[in-house]
């Protein structure tokens, strides 16, 4: 409990009890519980690996600024600041010059009952 106390963190345990088991405990649903909770930091790991071409992070672009993370007690040297108002503004102009795209026509009639027009209810 000492290192959870260290990332701030809190135990949640989730235990289901079912009467008609007689008394037995379900363990499944912590199993599942677990490694969702877990899906955030590993999600912001992601996005804070280097990426070589753009010699950035991904979440250096989005944020502005490299996430600490929980393990980090130090930011990594390797990464230098980017200016990402400039990576912004070429993604903006991207992005207006998109126009939408007209649907593509279908091929093949779609197929229904005639009687389904003197039906006054159909369950689907």
């Amino acid at each position: 409990m000492g290192s959870l106390n260290v990332l701030k963190c809190r135990h949640v345990r989730i235990t289901v009890y079912h009467p008609e088991s007689s008394g037995v405990v379900e363990d499944s649903p912590q199993c599942v519980v677990e490694p969702l909770l877990a899906l955030p930091p590993v999600l912001l790991g992601f996005r804070n690996i280097l990426k070589v071409g753009l010699e950035t992070t991904l979440a250096q672009l989005v944020y502005g600024c490299i996430p600490r993370l929980s393990n980090e007690s130090v930011y990594p040297s390797s990464i230098k600041p980017v200016g990402y108002e400039k990576n912004v503004a070429l993604s903006a102009n991207r992005m207006r010059r998109l126009r939408p795209v007209q649907p593509r026509e279908r091929s093949s009639l779609v197929h229904s009952q005639q009687k389904l027009s003197f039906c006054s209810h159909l369950f689907i």
